[in-house]
């Protein structure tokens, strides 16, 4: 983290120039517009923006473009304005996408540092900085912006966001924007527990992406539900099932895979996770009952959590815990033959608030 700023005072010139600039609600400004409002050149109006964001009346979002700090802010050097309000402001036409959107939907309960955007304009980097703020930037077609979005307001600006569908979905076209396949899997798993996956399967074959048909296909397998909404024919060719990781492994001859990742593991310590927390949640006691997660959420924190599959996206925020712990707690929720009469002041949902629950 820098050093604070403090806010450097301002002659009268400068609050005039500021308030032709900001006056009529504008919260941003590039050289070019400071430099037709305030007819001057552009270097002078350059300068000027400069030295009005060191002493911490603007900050600087990228080159060329500033946003007004709010009075308000208690330091102006670790101020931040919304990571999808600057996203929209630079990259529109664009939408939130990927682990971010999976986020906004309570699809997941990781913690991601980037904000993942997709965009129409050209993108040269995939990993980019705003005002401090991190993106991973995934350049679409501007036909991919005409569906499945949602508009979202972030002040005064409606940033795109895209729905649960069109999330999963975007996901499987390109695991990288789930951190990985198998975090694209565990926000799969939970999609499915509040919504079709008809709608899935339309949103996936909207896409036209033989690649994504075919993940989405195993991946079912392995967290064992039906595929028989998948009636597209299979397109010729054998894409990775995770093109971020090397290649090999075998070959799923079903669906036309080179399965190069082991999601096994990860999706049993995910899938034990949710049935234990639906199964604890079906019989709630009640000091328990207003407190139980709303429907699609995951209860965070819970028995066989894992960190996502990118490690420097999630920065490792998660710990570990081991499969068999997740197993343990769910065979402790199925229920069982009651021993006898629990004593009255003690219940199940008490136990655990006293520690002697596994929660």
């Amino acid at each position: 983290m820098g050093p604070s700023i403090e806010l450097g005072g301002l002659s009268a010139r400068s609050r005039r120039d500021l308030a032709t600039l900001f006056g009529a609600g504008q919260r941003t400004v590039t050289v070019d517009a400071a430099a037709a409002a305030l007819e001057v050149s552009r270097e002078s109006a350059a300068r000027r923006l400069s030295a009005w964001a060191s002493r911490g009346w603007l900050r600087r979002v990228r080159r060329g473009l500033y946003i007004a700090v709010p009075v308000d802010a208690r330091d102006p050097a670790t101020w931040n304005e919304d990571p999808w309000y600057l996203a929209d402001l630079v990259w529109d036409p664009c939408y939130i996408a990927g682990w971010s959107a999976a986020n906004h939907w309570a699809l997941t309960d990781q913690i991601f540092r980037s904000t993942v955007v997709a965009t129409a304009q050209r993108v040269r980097r995939v990993d980019q900085k705003l005002a401090g703020a991190s993106y991973l930037v995934h350049h679409v077609g501007v036909d991919r912006l005409e569906w499945g979005l949602v508009g979202e307001w972030r002040g005064d600006r409606k940033v795109k966001v895209s729905d649960r569908e069109r999330t999963v979905a975007d996901m499987l076209s390109a695991p990288k924007l789930g951190g990985g396949i198998r975090h694209t899997m565990e926000v799969l798993d939970t999609l499915l527990s509040v919504a079709r996956l008809e709608d899935l399967v339309d949103a996936v074959e909207r896409l036209d992406n033989g690649a994504a048909i075919k993940r989405l296909g195993y991946l079912l397998e392995v967290l064992g539900y039906d595929t028989a909404a998948i009636v597209r024919p299979l397109t010729s060719g054998i894409p990775l099932l995770d093109p971020s990781l090397p290649s090999g492994g075998t070959r799923s001859a079903r669906w036309g895979l080179r399965i190069n990742a082991d999601v096994s593991g990860g999706s049993g310590a995910h899938r034990s996770r949710r049935r234990w927390h639906q199964s604890w949640s079906r019989q709630p006691s009640p000091e328990a009952e207003s407190v139980q997660p709303a429907p699609g959420h995951v209860l965070q924190g819970g028995p066989g959590e894992r960190p996502c599959s990118d490690p420097v996206a999630c920065g490792g925020l998660r710990p570990q815990r081991p499969d068999p712990q997740a197993e343990q707690l769910v065979e402790i929720a199925r229920p069982r033959p009651k021993p006898g009469p629990a004593p009255s002041h003690r219940s199940a949902w008490g136990d655990a608030q006293h520690g002697n629950h596994p929660l």
